[in-house]
């Protein structure tokens, strides 16, 4: 597997007049084929669920839901869930907690801190913070030709 950050997208290499059919022709990222939605996983509760199609619907207006990404949005709700609920004990409970007469984080903490470190390369890849919005790379929508004739007889529109 070849590429990185900084892979440029099909288009992007013939504009620059850098394709290579030989190199370029079979990459995935241009076979993908994009849904407007996913079902989510029947294991969900109703909450999860509704986020799951919520993530859906933003990569969808992205033009860059497929099915390949299920799993992945799977995983961000799933961990979503669990660093609230550790945020809820922190909250409830305070970031220091006693214990044995010794004061000691709460281990809710770590495990806030833990699925935040699960969810931030997720909202990367997901385009769910303004920096990684900016290199988001989505396919320009493919626009009919129009006839020149039927522009003539006003039937484009």
């Amino acid at each position: 597997m070849r590429g990185g950050h900084n892979a440029l997208s099909t288009t992007e290499l013939q504009a620059r007049g850098t394709f290579k059919a030989a190199r370029h022709r079979d990459r995935l990222a241009d076979n993908l084929t994009t849904v407007d939605t996913l079902e989510p996983p029947e294991h969900l509760d109703s909450e999860q669920k509704a986020k799951f199609l919520e993530v859906c619907d933003h990569l969808a207006g992205f033009g860059v839901l497929s099915l390949a990404d299920r799993d992945a949005i799977t995983t961000y709700v799933e961990t979503l869930e669990l660093q609230n609920l550790a945020w809820q004990s922190v909250q409830k409970n305070g970031v220091m907690i006693d214990k044995d007469g010794q004061p000691t984080t709460n281990p809710a903490m770590r495990v806030y801190l833990q699925c935040d470190a699960v969810l931030k390369p997720l909202r990367e890849r997901f385009g769910f913070d303004p920096r990684s919005r900016q290199g988001l790379k989505t396919k320009p929508a493919i626009k009919a030709k129009l006839d020149p004739m039927e522009a003539i007889l006003g039937k484009n529109k």
